[in-house]
């Protein structure tokens, strides 16, 4: 899906967002891609999505309130973190751990707030 996307990469989206907002790649690995954007409220500083490749789809973060501080860089490679930790704490569990100390945080892209990945245009 995100294959020919790069860090710094400038992408619209469809599928419930403002149809002119470009989106920033600011990290990624093969499943995952964060991307920010100025907040509409320009208060808020920076709105950002997650794109899951596998799931394909898009969304924020399944904490409370799906708020993550993107407006630093190591916020996104901090975010890029969590998802991947999540990953390996089920991959753990599954595997027969019965329980898994979390040291760190861990996410995953919401299962209620999400939408299909659009990606309508992209510019390097």
């Amino acid at each position: 899906m995100t294959q020919n996307l790069h860090e710094g990469s400038r992408v619209r989206l469809g599928q419930g967002t403002r149809p002119k907002a470009w989106w920033t790649v600011r990290a990624m690995d093969d499943r995952f891609t964060i991307l920010t954007r100025p907040a509409s409220n320009t208060a808020r500083g920076s709105e950002y999505a997650i794109i899951d490749n596998v799931r394909a789809l898009r969304g924020p973060c399944d904490l409370i309130g799906q708020g993550w501080d993107v407006d630093a860089e190591q916020g996104c490679q901090k975010l890029l973190r969590a998802l991947n930790f999540h990953l390996e704490v089920v991959a753990r569990l599954a595997a027969g751990e019965e329980s898994v100390r979390t040291t760190e945080t861990s996410t995953e892209v919401s299962y209620r707030n999400n939408v299909p990945i659009e990606i309508l245009e992209v510019a390097a």
